[in-house]
């Protein structure tokens, strides 16, 4: 069964989902944390993003809506420069 039938939504707001506000976010998250990450360090840095993704990964897996999916989905984008720039 597709994301889209299961949201009640059309593919193009499954894309959007998937695919643009998650690399939007990445994109304004790779600064704020890289400068995080320079100024307190990168372990707090880290742990801050990983809390990101445990919470929008356990919000992800309870959403049963389209409106529920685009939130966490964003939050779980903030992750990402834990593990780009982190290292």
């Amino acid at each position: 069964m597709l994301l889209s039938d299961t949201c009640s939504v059309s593919v193009e707001q499954t894309n959007l989902t998937i695919y643009s506000s998650y690399m939007a976010a990445t994109i304004v998250a790779l600064v704020l944390i890289g400068d995080t990450a320079g100024v307190l360090g990168r372990r707090p840095a880290y742990v801050v993003t990983l809390g990101f993704f445990v919470t929008a990964n356990t919000r992800l897996s309870l959403a049963k809506s389209y409106s529920e999916l685009l939130g966490p989905r964003v939050l779980q984008a903030l992750r990402a420069p834990g593990t780009v720039l982190i290292r």
